[in-house]
């Protein structure tokens, strides 16, 4: 399974270079401002040496929403994977702005992309009805690829394994989580062998940058932030702070290329929405 590694500017020829697939988030690419330009600018730099890049709508963290803008921004950029709105936790209205944004005229704009459709439900919602959202994400739409919010937690593994038993999984698709369960190292090989395609997450960086082991309980969630720089540290801290990133990463690297032995019945532990 691929890592999109999420990294501040700043660290990303440090970290996420190293792989030949990147996530974008479109919500830091709009600004006019240097610190915007710079975060565009490396992904752009990144489709050109041939990375693999999908960009993300911004939605999992309440970005505004602009149809055109996104638009624009797709053609700037020119990414392989492009993600079709939607809204966390819901899927009617997943499917209202899906079908609003295909509706936008596209005169003069050349799609290098393929459509991505993130699977939506109320997150209290049945895995049953998760599974019919899944359906119509992966049958009913036009898109190549269907992605697995977070906001499943550990109920996703259980979801994913499901739609295997059941005979729904589609082939036909490629498939992406996004985020990591709280940063947890066991739910990616699960995702591996359960035939995921590719996953992001800041957490291994971001939490090194913070002095926290990948699976550290005593994390408290800092909101990333891409323009996050190493002023005004010690710089023997930022070393070590560096490094215990830099250990993180190759434990998630590790953990995405390792396999899992599914037992016969899968049962999801206590949800968590942190990643």
């Amino acid at each position: 399974m691929h890592f999109c590694t999420i990294a501040p500017t700043t660290e990303l020829d440090r970290y996420a270079a190293r792989g030949g697939h990147q996530l974008c988030l479109a919500q830091y690419c709009y600004g006019s401002d240097a610190a915007s330009r710079a975060y565009l600018e490396w992904y752009r730099g990144r489709v050109a040496q041939g990375d693999f890049i999908i960009l993300d709508n911004g939605a999992y963290e309440a970005a505004r929403w602009d149809p055109k803008q996104y638009l624009q921004l797709a053609r700037e950029l020119r990414p392989n994977v492009l993600t079709l709105p939607d809204k966390v936790g819901d899927n009617k209205e997943t499917q209202h702005l899906m079908a609003d944004f295909l509706d936008t005229p596209q005169r003069g704009i050349e799609a290098t992309w393929v459509y991505m459709v993130v699977v939506q439900e109320d997150p209290e919602a049945s895995l049953f009805e998760w599974a019919r959202a899944y359906w119509d994400a992966a049958y009913e739409s036009l898109a190549s690829w269907v992605a697995f919010p977070r906001i499943l937690a550990d109920r996703r593994v259980e979801l994913i394994a499901g739609l295997h038993k059941m005979g729904w999984w589609s082939d036909a698709v490629e498939h992406h989580a996004f985020g990591m369960n709280a940063g947890s190292l066991a739910e990616l090989p699960q995702l591996n062998t359960l035939g995921i395609y590719s996953c992001d997450s800041s957490a291994p960086v971001w939490r090194g940058l913070h002095g926290c082991d990948i699976e550290s309980k005593t994390w408290e969630d800092h909101p990333f932030n891409p323009h996050w720089t190493d002023a005004g540290y010690d710089p023997r801290h930022v070393a070590d702070l560096r490094k215990l990133a830099e250990t993180n990463l190759e434990e998630v690297h590790t953990a995405c290329q390792q396999k899992w032995a599914m037992p016969s019945v899968i049962k999801a532990a206590s949800t968590s929405s942190r990643g």
